[in-house]
């Protein structure tokens, strides 16, 4: 086993460690939607760091082929159901940024972004 399938390996493990927490942290709290698409967003770094590893050491052309094919499904189901919904269901998330673009462009102080303090 050469060294970049061991440090493959263990990138693979840490991202299944985040997941692991996210859901765990998801399943004490079923309100906490951000936490089971934050886990989604880990499974598939894994799942894309395993497919590297498994690239790496395709034997023919069909393999790597097929293996590449993989890699962009979930790269396209990561950005579908992990990464895009995360970012927006953030409690208050919309709030905060456009108390912030007030702030930065309207010049006057928000209600939102005075509270914050």
């Amino acid at each position: 086993m050469n060294w970049i399938t061991v440090i493959c390996s263990m990138i693979a493990a840490s991202c299944l460690t985040v997941a692991g927490i996210h859901l765990l942290v998801w399943l004490r709290s079923r309100r906490a939607w951000t936490n089971l698409l934050l886990a989604n967003c880990a499974l598939s770094a894994a799942v894309i760091v395993g497919c590297n590893i498994a690239l790496m050491h395709a034997s023919s052309v069909a393999h790597s082929a097929a293996l590449l094919r993989w890699m962009l499904r979930n790269d396209g189901l990561q950005a579908a159901l992990g990464f895009a919904p995360a970012t927006r269901l953030e409690d208050g998330i919309d709030a905060m940024l456009v108390a912030w673009r007030h702030d930065r462009v309207g010049g006057k102080p928000s209600a939102a972004a005075a509270g914050a303090g």
